[in-house]
């Protein structure tokens, strides 16, 4: 507005007493005053709005959730407690429109594939832990009776021993004496060997229990690692797909232990069901 009122008056002035000489009016040509604040107010406005932009988008990216609407630290806890890596759902906002995240970042989230195979790993350990305890308590019950009868037929081979040695008895009942004797004896010692083979048994089945459960506990553990090493660059599917194929073989070898323990178990079971029929 002041270049236009300059223009219109004391500049208009000076280029008049000059005119003769020189045309100075096209300093002044610059068309309508309304039309260029208008102009600039809408080129002030758009930059500003290009910088309000700008602003959210930075700050978006200091949301530690980004992309991940309605998530809450409160959430968060229930996700962790639940199973979920610690820190995954940061790394989700950085690698969400990524290969990484699709291909395997989303398989550890919470109700995710990876949890779930977890989980059932879990249910399967737990139902063994009690068959385990039920399985000793049966068997230090079982111990005890078959000691009773060790106990019992011992005292049935030194009555039989007594008889063997005493005289006036013909030297046929001797012999037939002597048989149930040897066969008395013979009992005793397979008793206390397979009570023996029964314990070992046991062992090796509470071994493999065991191991199985530490090997759920270090697999979760080196699988979810990956937080502390992602890459600076999204990585290839490919190896992303190796990542996850890797996970389910863990998970699958996994379940491999735990059916073995279950049949070392079952096998310990048939041999006292076998002992006790015969």
């Amino acid at each position: 507005d002041a270049l236009d009122s300059f223009c219109r008056g004391e500049a208009r002035e000076s280029f008049d007493a000059v005119a003769d000489q020189i045309d100075l009016s096209p300093l002044c040509r610059i068309g309508d005053a309304g039309a260029i604040k208008s102009e600039i107010t809408r080129a002030v406005e758009g930059r500003a709005a290009e910088v309000r932009a700008s602003i959210e988008r930075v700050k978006g990216w200091m949301d530690p959730y980004k992309s991940q609407e309605g998530l809450t630290a409160e959430k968060m806890k229930k996700f962790v407690a639940a199973g979920e890596p610690e820190g995954l759902r940061q790394a989700m906002g950085v690698y969400y429109d990524s290969g990484l995240f699709k291909a395997y970042l989303k398989k550890w989230e919470f109700r995710g594939e990876f949890l779930n195979l977890i989980a059932r790993l879990e249910r399967g350990i737990s139902a063994l832990d009690v068959a385990a305890a039920e399985l000793a308590k049966k068997l230090t019950s079982f111990k005890h009776q078959y000691t009773a009868a060790i106990a019992a037929r011992e005292d049935a081979e030194l009555k039989l021993k007594k008889a063997v040695d005493a005289r006036g008895i013909a030297e046929s009942a001797k012999e037939v004496l002597k048989e149930k004797l040897a066969g008395l004896h013979a009992q005793g010692e397979h008793l206390r060997k397979s009570i023996a083979e029964l314990e070992f048994a046991l062992q090796l089945a509470k071994q493999q229990f065991e191991d199985a459960k530490q090997a759920l506990v270090d697999s979760h553990r080196r699988a979810t690692s990956f937080l502390e090493f992602l890459p600076a660059e999204d990585p290839p599917l490919a190896l992303l797909e190796v990542q996850s194929a890797r996970t389910q073989e863990l998970m699958t070898s996994l379940k491999d232990e735990l059916e073995g323990a279950k049949l070392a178990q079952a096998a310990v079971r048939a041999k006292m069901a076998a002992m006790t029929d015969a």
